[in-house]
């Protein structure tokens, strides 16, 4: 395949521009119109792919090259001619009367556009599928199959490839995106949707049959007689279907005319997926048409606007910088020099300098600012503002509530449409390829995948390689988790983790939901996983602090009674033990109470009444104050205990 797969849009419409010439007829001759329209049709270009081309120019900033007339009024020169002017230092030949004034503006090229449809494309890809918004890929149950799924994503960098794609769809409305396997290896393909000519096997889930790429493409060759390299035109043509994948040989263009595909060199290579390995994704849903909205629908015609206005305005304030001398005398004026450096005599007049006032301008910027504030509003889409960092990820949220909207539209069209069935399918197709295929000769062609293998620590800290692999199947619950679209302050972190353990404290919510609700706060990925952990630590830490303090209770209270009954046998003193041993629920209640203290909410000498009030069989004041006071209590071994009777 070529790597020159690229249609430059100038160059496009710089060849019809001169078939229409060759063929002698003007735009505006219904009849020289539609003879030009065949010859665009055999070049490939179909009204539906011009309007595409030209949604596509808007995002690549070149919808004005192809305009012969600039803001002045003069030719527009190419930057080449233009470097090569500079650097001669004087206008060649050719160059010296290019004025073609009487064009109207509407149909000149700006000076100064203003690059808006990629500036809202750009904000819109970064909310899908930058670094940190990007979806993760979760498989509930099968553990395998998700670190295999992910693994197959990072190996075919399907996330980056998923900006480039969000360019198209942003841009023109559609994307195609496909995948194939070379040498066991995946690859994500991206698919300008200019070129691509679908067959549709589900028209309404734009579920394809068939596709076809057909475009033509540049590459340099080197003419052996002269030794320099010389642009030659190709055409590119690739039909995939259920079956197959077919790949013709480049065809050098012969005037336009459409080759004879049938006897042409092609290679096909069967891959006997019994699908079409493509996806066909709209950017904005639209019913009854196979392409979506772009990012930009509507506002096209706004930004127009805004780069009149801005040429104009530049134009204005070019002129006008350097004042204008007016000179008021009867008298014969001789030659007049101008700059600080000089000096005017004039006899019974006056001389002056004319500056601009820039009103017009400044009424002219204000009119860009309102205009941009319009195509913002109906493009959807927020930019940020230094300010904004001054609020909380809710506040911000609230003030982005319809370009966040907008982007939940777009994660359903590329996520539920786009990524998950293109996940799937590979899964699939891997599956196919694990099964094998039958040759021509009876054997059994398998096919592997190479993914990087998995490594895992043993209980020595020792790494371990292990082959990943798919799970049982045959069908997997697939799901993307997208992240927020906003990282949370410190201010919201810590809302938030009160807010969860105000809530389990009352009893609201339990431990699961509390944990899932904070879990998003920190980038915790697997909430479930963390709460087993959790539930773990806890019970060792509950089981070793309840040991510490039934082996401590037993101690103070015979070192209690050795100290106020000497006499008493040791016999008695067991007795007296077990009559004052605590039951579960008594110890909990008591690690409920030495929480309390460690978090303030209760004073030593509170506790020490609330002690020996519950328990008066089993604690004394000094046994209680020496609870208090001996043990080293720490947030990481106290946890909340089960609850219990406090009474």
């Amino acid at each position: 395949m070529s790597s020159a797969t690229r249609v430059d849009m100038g160059r496009v419409s710089r060849l019809v521009g001169a078939i229409a010439q060759k063929l002698g007829g003007r735009l505006g001759d219904r009849a020289a119109q539609a003879v030009t329209n065949q010859r665009i049709a055999r070049l490939g270009l179909t009204p539906r792919q011009q309007e595409l081309n030209w949604l596509w120019a808007w995002y690549r900033c070149q919808h004005y090259d192809t305009r012969k007339c600039d803001w002045n009024g003069n030719e527009v020169i190419d930057p080449i001619e233009i470097e090569a002017i500079a650097t001669k230092g004087f206008l060649p030949p050719g160059f010296q009367s290019m004025s073609t004034s009487a064009m109207p503006n509407k149909f000149r090229k700006p000076t100064a556009p203003y690059a808006l449809p990629k500036v809202i494309v750009d904000r819109f890809s970064g909310l899908l599928f930058s670094e940190r918004h990007h979806p993760q890929i979760r498989i509930e149950g099968d553990p395998l199959t998700e670190d295999f799924v992910g693994a197959l994503v990072e190996e075919a960098r399907l996330w980056p490839l998923m900006m480039l794609a969000r360019e198209y769809g942003g841009a023109m409305g559609t994307v195609v995106i496909g995948f194939q396997f070379i040498d066991g290896l995946p690859r994500i393909e991206i698919h300008d949707p200019r070129w691509m000519i679908p067959d549709f096997e589900d028209e309404l889930e734009l579920v394809l049959k068939s596709i076809e790429k057909r475009h033509m493409f540049t590459k340099e060759i080197l003419d052996p007689r002269t030794g320099i390299r010389q642009p030659i035109d190709f055409w590119y043509r690739r039909v995939i279907t259920k079956t197959s994948d077919v790949l013709w040989e480049p065809v050098p263009v012969d005037d336009g005319e459409e080759p004879d595909w049938e006897n042409l060199a092609r290679k096909e290579v069967v891959h006997g997926f019994g699908f079409c390995p493509v996806r066909w994704v709209q950017n904005l849903p639209v019913q009854d048409d196979i392409d979506g909205d772009p990012d930009c629908q509507g506002v096209y015609p706004l930004i127009e606007a805004i780069d009149a206005l801005m040429s104009s305005g530049l134009k204005g304030t070019q002129a006008n910088c350097d004042p204008t001398l007016v000179i008021t005398s009867a008298a014969r004026m001789d030659e007049i020099i101008k700059g600080s450096d000089n000096a005017l005599h004039i006899p019974n007049g006056d001389a002056k300098y004319l500056e601009i006032t820039g009103q017009g301008i400044e009424i002219a910027m204000s009119k860009i600012e309102m205009l941009r504030k319009h195509a913002l509003e109906v493009a959807q889409c927020v930019l940020e503002h230094p300010e904004q960092s001054q609020r909380t990820a809710t506040e911000i949220e609230r003030a982005f509530s319809s370009m966040l909207a907008k982007a939940d539209v777009m994660r359903e069209q590329y996520g539920e449409r786009g990524v998950k069935p293109l996940i799937l399918d590979m899964i699939k197709a891997i599956q196919k390829l694990g099964a094998g295929s039958v040759q021509e000769d009876g054997s059994v062609l398998k096919q592997t995948i190479n993914l990087p293998p998995s490594v895992t620590k043993n209980e020595n800290g020792v790494s371990i390689q292990k082959p990943r692999v798919l799970g049982a199947g045959p069908n997997y619950s697939l799901k993307l988790q997208w992240p927020q679209y906003f990282d949370p302050t410190l201010t919201d972190v810590t809302a938030a983790t009160s807010a969860a353990g105000n809530a389990k404290m009352s009893g609201l919510i339990d431990d699961e939901h509390a944990t899932k609700f904070v879990a998003e706060y920190f980038h915790i990925e697997d909430a479930q996983g963390m709460l087993k952990k959790l539930k773990s630590e806890r019970f060792e830490k509950d089981a070793e602090l309840e040991n510490m303090m039934l082996g401590r209770m037993p101690n103070m209270r015979t070192q209690e009674l050795s100290t106020q009954k000497p006499e008493t046998h040791e016999a008695e003193i067991e007795k007296d033990i077990q009559s004052t041993a605590l039951n579960g629920a008594q110890i909990a209640s008591l690690l409920q109470i030495l929480m309390s203290v460690q978090s303030g909410l209760l004073s030593r000498e509170a506790a020490v009444s609330v002690i020996t009030g519950a328990f008066p069989m089993s604690f004394s004041e000094s046994t209680a104050s020496e609870i208090i006071n001996a043990i080293d209590i720490r947030p990481s071994e106290l946890q909340e205990p089960p609850p219990g009777d406090m009474s």
